[in-house]
């Protein structure tokens, strides 16, 4: 593994991001298809041809809205936890085909990830919080993906207006089973060997085109 001690959202660290797998990127590659009919197998082939460009990065409000909240979110579960959180730019597989950048590592085998999501979805992993685990699913596999030594992932929703829970934090491990469709239950260990077969796959096609 390889970590980049960079600012997440410089340009730099768009640089270093370009044409590789990231954390919110992975559920693409992991739909039931054929490598090559995926969202993201054009995207990632295209950054093989043409080197990185600065250009303008747009942000959503909804975006804008976690990045502003992020510290906030960070400090509230240090202090409930008495732990520290130790923030770097960008860890990265050996391989150079995929990576994550963390909101947080904790200790020396857990990371953190914040969401800070709308009045509605906060208020709905409250009343189920697997929903909240459920729809990042592949971002916090990307994790055990990256880090050999994480043991666990701690997934967040904050909403600091929220005066019945502001806070919520769900805990997930290797063992950590989530229903991701009516038919199918996948163990994030299960998730993991998927996720590194797909990725193994992709850097064997990219190859073949650099040729």
């Amino acid at each position: 593994m390889i970590v980049h001690n960079i600012e997440q959202g410089s340009q730099e660290w768009h640089a270093i991001r370009y044409g590789k797998i990231g954390g919110s990127s992975l559920k693409e590659l992991m739909v039931g298809k054929e490598l090559k009919d995926s969202a993201i197998f054009a995207e990632i082939l295209s950054a093989q041809f043409e080197p990185y460009q600065e250009e303008y990065q747009f942000k959503s409000d909804a975006m804008q809205h976690g990045n502003d909240l992020e510290p906030q979110a960070r400090l509230f579960y240090e202090l409930l936890n008495d732990v520290d959180v130790v923030q770097i730019g960008w860890a990265e597989m050996d391989n150079g085909i995929a990576g994550i950048s963390p909101d947080g590592l904790v200790g020396s085998n857990g990371a953190v990830e914040f969401k800070c999501p709308t009045r509605k979805q906060h208020t709905g992993y409250i009343l189920d919080p697997e929903s909240l685990v459920k729809d990042y699913f592949w971002q916090i596999v990307q994790y055990f993906v990256v880090f050999d030594d994480i043991e666990w992932v701690d997934i967040c929703s904050f909403r600091p207006e929220c005066s019945y829970k502001p806070f919520l934090d769900v805990r997930v491990n290797n063992d950590t089973e989530i229903k991701l469709t009516p038919k199918n239950t996948l163990k994030i260990s299960e998730a993991v060997e998927q996720a590194k077969y797909k990725i193994n796959q992709l850097k064997t096609e990219l190859e073949k085109w650099q040729h």
